[in-house]
């Protein structure tokens, strides 16, 4: 019996990872739509699968659960009522899967789920490197061609922005999961971290970067502090030894170099100058939105997506501006103030080493910090953004559901 529930798990498991692998290619120029579409239906089926396996624990919904089913609802209703058709099929899209996360992490263990998503970026971070090798080198490069300007570099026609989120997240994974190894094993995740990271570099996405690096710093920090006497002295010499190398050695001025080269700060269109690459008037104009809406549309939102260009007339470029205007100011505001609150929360909880609490803190870090200039908090079109769901899912549960019958492990039963 527990080796029949164990192979339905992994099948489950497998699946999901199709589902992630797939949505690398959702922004195809060709196939993306249809992909996604793809890999949506595969999620749903899925969960459909551990439904009539009768795999599916009964729990009660989680808080952050409540607050996904709650904005699903909402945005239907704001959809329906503000005529925008686009926003109600992407709000269908979006309840699916949420109804499919809820239902799959009471079928499969957290544990097991991660191992397999890491799984599934080493493959995808290897591939993304090995099918086009040479503009890969050119981007991590970060060297200017003639008439072209800074190569940024994505594989599976990803927007070198979207490329950082995923590649930036795909980084935080595999280290996490590295962490969780020994021998060989080990030495190839941290590798793959390190590849993918690359990605980001090669990409030259700014976000990514600040964002992957504030959430290993928070970290960091959160189990440094407070000082004992040893941590003082070890922390007293590294900071000693790095400024010794940089003032007394060539290496300060190559890594300088190399940062403004790679962030393309010295560019009159992202430079320091260009204002975020006119992000600060576009938040602008997105709070001017939300100001001047009627008190009702304001307070609920227009619905999922229904910020997009071709409907406001330009792009918010920010998770939070984006938010607010498409959830309104009362639900958006209580899905943004339970994710924020949460990352202090894990951080602390990341402290005492248990790598989910790790894996949790160093995500939800890096998603709000990406949030600033981007927009792919809530999303199902990306392989990190649907993988987010089952992270904002979990957040704040005691206890994390075993499915029926499963062994019992306490490292991968305790999630929070």
């Amino acid at each position: 019996m527990g080796a029949e529930v164990i192979a339905t798990e992994r099948l489950l498991v497998w699946l999901i990872s199709l589902v992630i692998c797939l949505l690398f290619f959702g922004n195809h120029a060709s196939l993306g739509r249809e992909l996604q579409l793809a890999a949506l239906g595969l999620l749903g089926a899925t969960a459909a699968l551990a439904l009539i396996q009768g795999k599916i624990r009964q729990k009660p919904l989680g808080l952050n659960e409540w607050v996904l089913v709650s904005l699903s609802l909402i945005s239907f209703l704001s959809s329906m009522l503000n005529n925008l058709p686009y926003s109600m099929q992407y709000t269908v899209l979006f309840t699916v899967s949420i109804t499919a996360m809820i239902a799959l992490s009471r079928a499969v263990r957290f544990q097991e789920l991660f191992e397999m998503v890491a799984l599934s970026f080493a493959v995808m971070v290897g591939l993304s490197i090995l099918s086009d090798p040479l503009n890969y080198m050119v981007g991590l490069s970060a060297e200017t061609i003639t008439g072209v300007g800074l190569l940024r570099y994505t594989a599976f026609d990803l927007h070198p922005n979207l490329a950082g989120f995923i590649y930036g997240g795909g980084t935080i994974i595999l280290w996490v999961r590295a962490l969780h190894l020994t021998g060989l094993k080990r030495k190839l995740y941290f590798l793959f971290a390190a590849l993918s990271f690359s990605l980001v570099l090669a990409a030259s996405s700014r976000a990514g970067m600040v964002a992957t690096i504030g959430a290993f710093a928070s970290v960091g920090l959160s189990r440094l502090f407070p000082l004992s006497r040893r941590k003082a002295r070890l922390l007293g010499l590294v900071l000693t030894a790095t400024v010794l190398a940089l003032v007394f050695t060539d290496l300060g001025a190559k890594v300088a170099g190399y940062i403004i080269k790679v962030s393309d700060l010295q560019s009159s269109t992202r430079g320091l100058t260009s204002g975020g690459s006119g992000r600060t008037d576009l938040w602008l104009q997105g709070l001017e939105l939300i100001a001047n809406r009627d008190f009702l549309l304001a307070l609920f939102g227009t619905g999922l997506r229904s910020s997009e260009v071709g409907t406001i007339g330009f792009s918010t470029e920010s998770s939070y501006i984006t938010v607010l205007i498409e959830n309104g100011l009362l639900p958006g505001t209580v899905a943004l103030v339970l994710l924020l609150f949460s990352m202090p929360y894990y951080l602390l909880r990341a402290r005492k080493g248990h790598s989910d609490d790790m894996l949790i803190a160093m995500l939800l870090t890096f998603g709000l910090l990406e949030s600033i200039f981007n927009r792919y908090l809530f999303a199902i079109g990306n392989p990190l953004s649907l993988y987010y769901l089952f992270i904002y899912g979990a957040l704040l549960r005691k206890t994390y559901p075993s499915p029926p019958g499963a062994p019992e492990r306490a490292a991968s039963a305790h999630l929070c």
